[in-house]
């Protein structure tokens, strides 16, 4: 619980400062050539998405999901929110 804390106290002392947060949950390549720290960490990637949704929830920062299986471009595209400023 207490990882689960520092990361809804990031996201409270943060929350103003952002118009929302763009959240992306695709799941790349277990081995990616130059990555070599990723597979130490894949089996966090479903707990580390829980907990930061709800950290966002719980200080109500809009979320803005990018669909997964888009190329960057697509993304940029895309963004619903794309040349909003504060």
């Amino acid at each position: 619980m207490q990882r689960k804390r520092g990361i809804a106290d990031i996201c409270a002392a943060w929350a103003g400062a952002y118009d929302a947060v763009f959240y992306c949950c695709d799941r790349f390549a277990q081995h990616p050539a130059g990555d070599p720290c990723r597979s130490k960490v894949l089996d966090l990637q479903s707990a580390a998405d829980r907990v930061i949704r709800s950290a966002c929830a719980t200080v109500r920062q809009r979320v803005i999901d990018i669909p997964p299986g888009m190329t960057t471009a697509e993304r940029v595209s895309r963004n619903p929110a794309r040349g909003v400023t504060r």
